[in-house]
């Protein structure tokens, strides 16, 4: 037999499962009151594109059901489902409130989205949603695939080009302008340059250190990032599993600059301003 907290945890699922049909019936219905309705009262809204095309948190029902009247005709939310292969919904403490926390996958007329789900009890016992964020993941017609660069005319000539002059060349810009100017390159602007590039846009990354992580070498000895290890992965090299939870400025900074080696972004690179003045 299952003790409480055991019946309590093995009931999440369905608890979340029948909130999301609630939910998605109510948005195929384009019912905007009726979706805003199985929010708490001062529930939370933060969407990240997939519906707003923006960034923007929205507060209690009422601003909740006037983003949907403005946005469900366009964006037809369907196919919500909590997918199998990822952490299924649990009872988890955020904010020293225990919820419901559950992964959602759906599609938008536009493109593929996720969302995290948070359900609390309201007075009556009803679980509501106490937080939604949703967060467009890629554009229909544009989805990311890894894709490895393919093999030059020349490589196997051994009086052919090298790879690395291949790079410079390519690097250099000579003969062409890039399609996008990153600036910055931190981990951030690595990370949407390497995705760029495998979107197949051919990305410039300029940056005024000397050297990629800099911006990190340059700070405090005993900075470390906020967040933890896993959440922090760059595109296509995650952080060794051995590393810190917390990672330092010193780790930081060691993988943003191998990030640029790794083969499949070599496009990028990056100028310092006595090099190229911004």
């Amino acid at each position: 037999m299952m003790n409480v907290p055991e019946r309590k945890q093995a009931n999440a699922p369905s608890i979340a499962a029948d909130w999301l049909a609630r939910f998605a019936a109510a948005l195929s219905a384009q019912d905007a009151a009726a979706a805003a309705q199985l929010f708490l009262p001062e529930g939370m809204w933060r969407d990240v594109l997939a519906f707003t095309w923006t960034i923007r948190t929205h507060y209690g029902r009422s601003e909740i059901e006037v983003m949907l009247r403005d946005t469900l005709a366009r964006t037809k939310p369907c196919n919500f489902i909590i997918p199998p292969e990822r952490t299924l919904p649990r009872w988890v403490s955020r904010a020293g409130t225990d919820c419901i926390e559950t992964i959602l996958e759906f599609d938008t007329a536009f493109g593929r989205a996720n969302a995290i789900l948070r359900l609390v009890p309201d007075r009556e016992n009803r679980m509501l949603a106490w937080t939604l964020n949703t967060n467009l993941q890629e554009l229909r017609g544009h989805e990311e695939a890894y894709k490895r660069p393919e093999a030059q005319e020349d490589t196997r000539d051994f009086g052919g080009k090298s790879w690395l002059e291949r790079r410079r060349e390519d690097a250099a810009y000579a003969d062409r302008d890039p399609a996008v100017l990153v600036i910055g390159a931190g981990q951030a602007g690595l990370a949407i340059g390497a995705r760029l590039r495998q979107l197949g846009i051919d990305t410039l990354i300029v940056d005024r250190h000397a050297r990629i992580g800099d911006n990190w070498r340059t700070r405090y000895a005993s900075l470390t990032l906020h967040n933890e290890r896993h959440v922090n992965h760059l595109p296509y090299m995650p952080f060794p599993p051995t590393w810190p939870v917390y990672l330092s400025e010193g780790h930081a900074s060691q993988l943003v600059r191998s990030l640029r080696r790794r083969d499949g972004i070599e496009r990028l690179e990056r100028y310092s301003a006595d090099r190229r003045p911004l």
